[in-house]
């Protein structure tokens, strides 16, 4: 070490207790997985793609929970990603099997084209999605495919 990089370091101010306890608390991290949407929108979100994966049409597996009631086991995948700043609705939720929500996050060109990635600068609910059978519908706020807007409102890339 150089005698003037020594003597920029002698002269920093020392840590102080308060400023070693701020550096040493953990960060929070946010919640894996699909933790974010609560049950109601995965309910919602599961009601609407009726059992089968959003992207390829395959049937999901279902299971019984304590309840008794049928449970879905799928990926809620934000489609405007976390990360961008999405929110936990159900138009922003698409279900996804496993393997095509992987494909999604490693191919996101493709996934933007078929709406399943939402830039940030968008509105979820506006931007057209494309179904594993062809259909292009948006996702609405209660949980439904709206398939009712003009073609002269839809441009390429998915934006309506």
């Amino acid at each position: 070490m150089s005698l003037e990089r020594k003597k920029r370091l002698e002269r920093r101010a020392p840590i102080t207790r308060e400023r070693a306890e701020h550096r040493q608390q953990p960060k929070k991290r946010q919640p894996r997985g699909n933790a974010t949407f609560d049950r109601e929108v995965r309910a919602q979100a599961a009601a609407r793609a009726g059992g089968l994966c959003e992207c390829c049409g395959r049937q999901l597996q279902a299971r019984v929970d304590q309840a008794g009631d049928t449970v879905w086991v799928f990926d809620a995948h934000h489609r405007q990603l976390r990360s961008q700043g999405g929110p936990d609705t159900v138009e922003n939720c698409a279900v996804l099997a496993h393997d095509c929500h992987m494909w999604m996050h490693e191919h996101p060109a493709e996934a933007q084209r078929r709406g399943f990635i939402v830039p940030r600068w968008h509105d979820p609910g506006s931007w057209a999605l494309i179904l594993h059978d062809g259909r292009t519908v948006r996702l609405a706020a209660d949980g439904t495919y709206d398939v009712a807007w003009d073609d002269a409102d839809t441009t390429e890339g998915g934006a309506a």
